[in-house]
């Protein structure tokens, strides 16, 4: 039996700061005793780290919701979580031709030091050639929208392993709609030709690793901002 992946409920639990970043090892071996798993080797390459701060706790629906989200953590149950949380993400619609914000804030509504904003872009894609576990070079079609661009990130998706997101660290070359990419961290499973590659809004399935305390704060006072962090899924 495969380990149930839930939907973070971003509508209701919506952190005001998300971050993601990538730290270097491999997350194998069986769980300890605390249902952590330790740091082995750098075969597959970094695993992604995130951290919703500020999550805003202070009615009921949201006090359960909370609740329910420790809940599944503690029975090791995984999450999908989304590199940019839909409330506060560019693209509207998640469809082609849906609309596009012109300029959009960073999460707490502030710009960059020059005053400038991000620029909102749509591009739907997907994947030209199959690729194989552990590769890191993929070739990605554009269906609509905007080009590709190093920095940018992706998700695709598995029915075993759920949702895996990576970044596209070079453009190796551009042959029409085709682009060949560089990608970090390599492949978690074998992708096949036309599965779709999410560059509306990556995610990435992942394990809530303080979900022990996540309440903690709630259970002093009568609301909370609360903080959840997590860590990409074995695969």
């Amino acid at each position: 039996m495969s380990t149930p992946i839930f939907d973070w409920p971003i509508q209701v639990l919506t952190p005001a700061h998300p971050a993601f970043w990538p730290q270097g090892g491999l997350r194998q071996g069986p769980d300890s005793a605390s249902q952590l798993q330790l740091l082995d080797t750098l075969d597959g390459g970094p695993v992604w780290m995130a951290r919703y701060a500020q999550i805003p706790v202070y009615c009921r629906d949201r006090v359960l919701a909370a609740q329910a989200v420790q809940g599944l953590a503690a029975t090791l149950g995984l999450f999908r979580v989304w590199r940019r949380p839909a409330e506060r993400g560019a693209v509207l619609g998640g469809v082609v031709g849906g609309q596009v914000i012109p300029g959009v804030p960073w999460s707490d509504e502030t710009s960059f030091s020059d005053g400038s904003l991000w620029s909102g872009v749509s591009t739907v894609a997907s994947i030209t050639v199959s690729a194989e576990l552990y590769a890191t070079i993929v070739q990605v079609t554009v269906i609509d929208g905007a080009e590709i661009e190093a920095g940018m990130e992706f998700s695709v998706f598995d029915a075993t392993a759920g949702w895996r997101m990576h970044r596209i660290t070079r453009v190796l070359g551009v042959v029409g709609a085709v682009s060949e990419l560089e990608i970090m961290p390599p492949l978690r499973f074998d992708v096949s030709a036309a599965q779709v590659a999410d560059f509306m809004n990556p995610s990435c399935t992942m394990r809530m690793t303080n979900w022990q305390t996540f309440l903690q704060m709630l259970e002093w006072n009568r609301w909370a901002d609360l903080t959840a962090e997590f860590e990409e899924a074995r695969w």
